[in-house]
């Protein structure tokens, strides 16, 4: 009971850091984690609770959403690989037409 316990404490932290970070527009480390981790729909469900803070489009959602592509190519996952890959091509040549480079 004692090791349950100390599991509940320890997921519940984890959450509240993840969340806590994902607030602080650090959104990329953690989707990157979750890449690595092959979990595609953690990767997804950071980038839109990103998205519903800033729905505008970002240098940094686009790298999460590249990442999220990146974390759906690990797992195999081709089609959705595919759509984030698209979609994070898409977003950069538009915000390229409104910024520099390296802006």
């Amino acid at each position: 009971m004692k090791g349950m316990t100390r599991y509940w404490r320890w997921l519940g932290g984890v959450v509240f850091a993840l969340a806590v970070w994902a607030q602080t527009g650090a959104v990329v480390p953690a989707v990157r984690k979750a890449a690595f981790a092959k979990d595609v729909a953690t990767a997804e469900r950071l980038v839109a609770e990103y998205r519903a803070r800033k729905p505008e489009v970002t240098p940094q959602l686009l790298e999460a959403i590249s990442w999220v592509g990146r974390g759906a190519r690990f797992a195999k996952q081709w089609d959705t690989a595919e759509k984030y890959a698209r979609e994070a091509l898409e977003g950069s040549q538009a915000l390229l037409k409104t910024r520099k480079l390296d802006a």
